[in-house]
C-alpha cells in the first residue's frame, strides 16, 4: 500500500468536495496553491530527507519514488503538481522534519489547534 498515493487521492476528493460546496473558493485554492510553492533549496532539502527516510524504513521505496517523481528534478516541476499533492507532499516534509529534530534530541513545539 503507497500511503502517499492514497493521501493525495483522498485529499483530492475532499478539496473537490469542500469546492463543491461552497466550503472554500477556487481563489482560496489557488492563493494555497502559490504559497507551497518551493524554492531550490527546500527542494533539495526535501529529495535529501525523503532518501534518508526511505533508507531508515520510515517509509517504502515505492512511497519515496512516488515522493521523486512528484517532486521532480527541480522546483518548478513541484510548483507545477495540484493543489492535492502540494499539500500532502509539503505534510509529509514536515512530518520528516520533525522526526529529525526528534531523532537528534530536541523537542517539536505543540500543536496548535485548527479553528
Amino acid at each position: 500500500m503507497n500511503r502517499i498515493a492514497t493521501a493525495i487521492a483522498n485529499k483530492m476528493t475532499e478539496i473537490n468536495g469542500k469546492l463543491a460546496r461552497g466550503v472554500i473558493s477556487q481563489e482560496q485554492i489557488d492563493k494555497t496553491h502559490k504559497g507551497l510553492d518551493l524554492e531550490t533549496d527546500l527542494h533539495a532539502n526535501f529529495q535529501e530527507v525523503k532518501s534518508l527516510a526511505v533508507a531508515n524504513g520510515m517509509m517504502t521505496v515505492e512511497e519515496g519514488q512516488t515522493i521523486y517523481v512528484y517532486l521532480g528534478e527541480s522546483p518548478s516541476v513541484f510548483n507545477n503538481q495540484n493543489i492535492a499533492t502540494k499539500a500532502v507532499l509539503m505534510g509529509v516534509y514536515q512530518e520528516l522534519l520533525g522526526a529529525r529534530i526528534v531523532a537528534k534530541g530536541g523537542k517539536l513545539p505543540a500543536k496548535k489547534r485548527r479553528r
